[in-house]
């Protein structure tokens, strides 16, 4: 009798490799959970599976509830004692969506083998990897070997592993160091002088806190010292050009290396131990999908690096003591400064992300700075009390347009396609909800309306760092040339917004949406009820916004908004009041200053006087 064989794909170099050197499984059923390798497998007319194969929208109760168990398991077990602090509890949301990550490759993986019944697995070797957030352009899973492996040990299954030197390997390090700056450490025996309020944060999160700064700053009696991790040379010349002060994390005096090993390896064995007591509960569905190597990276490598930066942190706030700490997402220096009675915000990463990100759920008691009553609604929703809510003047809010723009219907009729990515498993923050199988097919409906209304101008604006700009090339290269969609990746949304007379969001729901009303122009949202597998948390953020379910309708609604000019003028003031609905009634000038004293007031001091607060009253 045959062999039975199940092969595991991660890229086109995978693929490649098995064409010229295993060819014959090509003839046994293959899995990827890479969207664009699907993409060349069909193109290919290669037979394979995806996750949505296997996993439907009936299987999202079990797998919330494999989530919820594990993500309690985590919180009871993973400790690591650093000065009082456990250093698994910081930024939590990190491991949680890990978790989520492993939940769901395992899951996955344990249908298949199931389904299909292997006597032989094949899948490319990448050891000593670890499940925390990779690099925006680093699509692989650095973990699926070792989930893989554990499951098929367990199954009796062999693992056959397939090695090639030219595959893409595993990138050894976490978020938090990607980005290794050598700067010398700055003198602040000064900052001390003057009252400031420090600000923390990375990447796009940066250029957001700069109307906080000058709001700061032009009070007269706060200066802003700004704290980056990762940030491009760009954003570090516009924030250098504001004129406040802005230092990278390790220029902060510190004091030598931390020595946690001791701590580490107690919390590593405390933890195997629990967790080889559950694997032994036939109730326990989580244990396999949790790779030792993981585990040994987070007690070992990760553990440290958290070390220093709570070392460089607590000698900082000993040092000093900010009036106020601003960040983004919840992490060692958020941490550090709630511990010490020091006014803490969060501000939102993005206008849609309140709410829905794991951090939410994760995170220390601080209050959430916010804009408007959709957000106050949603974070109520998630249980956050009402006296941590803050409505403050962050921006945002100022600039809604109380009316939309109009049209001549005899100019060119230019289309905005706004997108994201589809699906990205290394970095899913929880448990994937969109089918991206079937989402893929309501993007080719897209690009074929460019085929239909030939006189129409296309353009597709791409995420800056997450998406799928090959998938966009393969569906143009479908249509005939000049009807092709012209594919930005470099021009600014505010340029691609400057020519277009409709913006279009296709099963996408990211914070351009936000930006995108503030043009005056219609917005449409594509939400195809076919496509999403359960209800998108930040659906109850886009209520009034001009939406439709099918690409048959947006094509109608489109027909329409071309050539009829009150059609277009009732579309544009739709999405403008959509978005003053959204932020409800402006924020008082001035709150977030205000904000901030009466902080001051309230607070207790557990470590001494704090800093005084000069004009401050």
């Amino acid at each position: 009798m045959s062999e039975h064989m199940l092969t595991f794909l991660q890229d086109p170099h995978e693929l490649e490799w098995v064409m010229h050197h295993r060819v014959e499984a090509l003839g046994h059923p293959i899995v990827t959970f890479d969207l664009e390798l699907h993409c060349e497998l069909a193109e290919r007319g290669i037979d394979h599976l995806t996750p949505w194969d296997l996993v439907g929208p009936d299987d999202r109760a079990v797998l919330e509830q494999i989530d919820q168990s594990v993500q309690a398991f985590w919180r009871d077990h993973a400790v690591v004692w650093h000065r009082g602090v456990n250093l698994l509890a910081i930024a939590a949301h990190r491991h949680v969506s890990a978790l989520s990550r492993m939940i769901w490759v395992g899951f996955t993986v344990e249908r298949a083998i199931a389904e299909r019944k292997p006597d032989r697995i094949l899948l490319f070797e990448c050891a000593n990897a670890h499940g925390l957030e990779q690099p925006s352009d680093h699509r692989r899973l650095p973990l699926l070997f070792g989930i893989v492996e554990s499951i098929a040990r367990d199954l009796n299954v062999q693992i056959e592993r397939l090695a090639e030197e030219s595959t893409r390997r595993f990138v050894d390090h976490a978020s938090t160091q990607a980005h290794q700056v050598d700067l010398p450490m700055v003198d602040d025996s000064s900052w001390g002088d003057h009252p400031f309020v420090l600000l923390s944060g990375s990447g796009h999160d940066l250029e957001r806190q700069l109307p906080v700064i000058q709001r700061i700053e032009s009070a007269g009696a706060l200066r802003a010292i700004q704290v980056y991790r990762h940030a491009d040379d760009t954003t570090l010349d516009r924030l250098k050009a504001n004129g406040h002060l802005v230092v990278h994390d390790s220029q902060l005096r510190h004091s030598s290396a931390v020595d946690v090993k001791d701590a580490s390896r107690r919390g590593l064995r405390e933890f195997n131990a629990a967790l080889a007591s559950v694997k032994k509960q036939s109730t326990c569905s989580f244990a396999r999908s949790i790779p030792q190597s993981h585990l040994d990276f987070v007690f070992g490598p990760y553990a440290e690096k958290l070390a220093s930066h709570v070392q460089r942190w607590s000698e900082f706030l000993d040092r000093h003591r900010p009036a106020a700490f601003i960040g983004h997402y919840p992490d060692a220096a958020m941490e550090l400064a709630h511990r010490r009675n020091i006014p803490t915000l969060l501000l939102p990463h993005g206008g849609l992300s309140i709410g829905d990100a794991p951090w939410y759920r994760s995170m220390p008691k601080v209050t959430m700075g916010v804009e408007g009553k959709a957000h106050v609604e949603q974070l109520r929703v998630l249980g956050i009390d009402q006296d941590r809510i803050e409505v403050l003047d962050l921006g945002a809010a100022q600039t809604v347009p109380r009316d939309g723009t109009t049209r001549n219907p005899s100019d060119p009729f230019n289309l905005l396609l706004v997108t994201s990515r589809l699906a990205d498993h290394a970095h899913d923050a929880e448990l994937p909800g969109l089918n991206w199988k079937a989402a893929i097919r309501s993007l080719e409906d897209v690009f074929n309306i460019a085929q239909i209304r030939p006189n129409w101008r296309f353009t597709i604006k791409t995420h800056p760092r997450y998406d799928h700009i090959e998938l966009y090339h393969r569906m143009n290269r479908t249509l005939p040339e000049g009807k092709r969609f012209a594919i930005e990746s470099r021009k600014t949304l505010a340029d691609c917004l400057a020519s277009a007379d409709v913006t279009v969001f296709a099963n996408v729901t990211s914070t351009a949406i936000l930006e995108a009303s503030r043009s005056g122009k219609p917005v449409i949202l594509l939400r195809e009820r076919s496509v999403l597998s359960h209800r998108n948390p930040r659906d109850k953020l886009l209520t009034g916004w001009p939406t439709v379910s099918s690409v048959g309708e947006l094509t109608n609604r489109l027909d329409e908004l071309a050539s009829d000019v009150q059609a277009y003028t009732a579309a544009a003031n739709e999405t403008a009041n959509a978005l003053a609905n959204f932020y409800g009634q402006p924020p008082v000038p001035g709150s977030l200053l205000q904000f901030i004293r009466r902080m001051k007031k309230a607070r207790i001091t557990a470590e001494g006087e704090p800093c005084p607060l000069v004009g401050i009253t």
